[in-house]
């Protein structure tokens, strides 16, 4: 049987009059699943996804975590969502839900610099 291993983390706050994001968070499947792609489901009602986004399937991060931002999210609005697995043979069931609104996806300007404390003073 054919099972997806994911964990996803949400971060969510208060959203504005900007596109929305939300990150994702989750360990890959074993190898032995031969996982082609895993997608995002996500929609306004809890297990009624209306819309999917094939992420593809990413190299996992240094500690082992694949991590995805989804961008363009309706802000204002709470979502659902989930994630499946698929390879040439099936697609998993949905993993489990995560929900909330996301948060404006608000560009860094290119001239950005962080400072210490004792720079601004």
């Amino acid at each position: 049987m054919y099972y997806i291993y994911l964990i996803i983390c949400l971060i969510l706050i208060p959203s504005y009059l900007f596109a929305g994001q939300a990150t994702f968070s989750w360990l890959p499947n074993p190898p032995e699943d031969q996982v082609t792609h895993y997608s995002i489901h996500y929609g306004s009602q809890s297990r009624q996804y209306t819309e999917e986004v094939n992420v593809g399937n990413p190299e996992p991060n240094e500690e082992g975590r694949i991590v995805y931002t989804l961008r363009n999210l309706p802000t204002g609005e709470f979502l659902y969502f989930a994630a499946t697995a698929s390879n040439a043979e099936a697609t998993s069931d949905f993993s489990d839900e995560a929900s909330g609104t996301p948060k404006p996806d608000v560009p860094i300007p290119q001239d950005f610099r962080l400072v210490n404390e004792e720079e601004v003073q």
